[in-house]
């Protein structure tokens, strides 16, 4: 079996991250590993070569819209530092946009799954305020080219 466990953000107490696990005849065609750029622990997976190609799981766990929860402060110091202004959750985004651009450039399939940390159902977003959480999901879309 091989398996991996991405810690996530919160280096004081990490109790967030992401799993893959890989077992029996799948386990022999994993390739490599794919990490947080960042080494954030934001998502995590493996290359795996099908019959067909090169296949990339990777399992993803968003940061979440909190002002006042320890992962988001401490993503935000970090951005700070780097002298970006985007948002943790945008920065994510981006981050695994850019993997998976990678990936794609060189014909590997992606397959993403985990915590987006955004609503998908149109019945509960239209009460929301603003409609941060609408284009939250269309940039999820976007970056995962379904739309």
């Amino acid at each position: 079996m091989w398996s991996k466990y991405w810690a996530g953000s919160q280096p004081q107490r990490c109790r967030h991250g992401v799993y893959v696990a890989v077992r029996g005849y799948w386990a022999t065609r994993v390739l490599a590993q794919i990490d947080d750029p960042r080494g954030w622990g934001r998502f995590g997976g493996v290359l795996l070569q099908s019959d067909s190609g090169i296949v990339a799981f990777v399992s993803l766990y968003a940061p979440t819209f909190s002002t006042s929860g320890a992962d988001v402060v401490w993503q935000k110091a970090r951005i700070k530092e780097m002298g970006l202004t985007l948002d943790p959750w945008e920065l994510c985004r981006l981050d695994l946009r850019d993997v998976f651009h990678g990936l794609q450039s060189r014909g590997v399939v992606g397959i993403v799954a985990g915590d987006t940390n955004t609503t998908w159902n149109e019945e509960t977003r239209k009460n929301e305020i603003g409609g941060a959480t609408k284009r939250h999901m269309e940039e999820w879309h976007k970056s995962v080219r379904l739309m």
